[in-house]
């Protein structure tokens, strides 16, 4: 009768360790799913980000580009000019 004592002890120790083990492996599937679903979230909102970024730098070297050297003189005093790749010319205001 001990033994048997014993035995449904070992058992129901070993089923709720099983029950616990299961609960957490839920949790942790939830988790995991969560975290994938907000990193796709993460990688739209950057991919996002980087498009304004380009767009925004479409613009500013459209702008540039647009500059001419009457409205650097006309705007500036000792005004400098660095070229970049032969094809832009950027204007410094010092």
């Amino acid at each position: 009768m001990f033994k048997n004592l014993q035995l449904k002890k070992i058992r129901n120790i070993t089923l709720a360790g099983l029950a616990g083990a299961a609960l957490v492996y839920s949790f942790q599937v939830t988790a995991i799913t969560l975290n994938a679903a907000e990193a796709r979230g993460f990688v739209k909102n950057i991919s996002e980000m980087e498009t304004q970024i380009s767009q925004l730098e479409l613009t500013y070297f459209e702008l540039l580009n647009d500059l001419s050297l009457d409205e650097v003189q006309n705007n500036g005093k000792n005004v400098e000019y660095a070229k970049i790749n032969e094809i832009k010319t950027v204007a410094y205001n010092f």
